[in-house]
């Protein structure tokens, strides 16, 4: 990703996602997905990355999960802070854990 090869970056995170599905394992899985979900935000693949972290925020998973505090921080979302859905994501998550987060 950090090369530009989107192509090549998206293909191999899916791969991941594929050989270790958050249904077989759900405490690693997730991981595969919060990848790609980084990589969609870094590429600008807004509506996907979006749909991603509303998944993401609900779910408890390990290493800690992501949180609104954190994506305020992390640059690999930085190019969603201008998008209007990413004050509506921060707002309804806000103070929430994955096990209170709305459906």
């Amino acid at each position: 990703a950090g090369l530009g090869n989107r192509a090549a970056a998206l293909a191999d995170q899916q791969r991941a996602i594929r050989l270790r599905p958050a249904s077989v394992d759900a405490m690693d899985g997730p991981i595969y997905e919060e990848g790609l979900v980084r990589l969609q935000a870094r590429f600008g693949d807004r509506d996907a990355a979006f749909e991603g972290l509303r998944h993401l925020l609900a779910t408890n998973y390990a290493p800690p999960p992501l949180t609104t505090a954190t994506l305020r921080v992390d640059p690999d979302f930085k190019s969603l802070h201008d998008d209007p859905r990413w004050a509506v994501l921060l707002k309804t998550f806000d103070r929430q854990t994955p096990t209170t987060a709305p459906p």
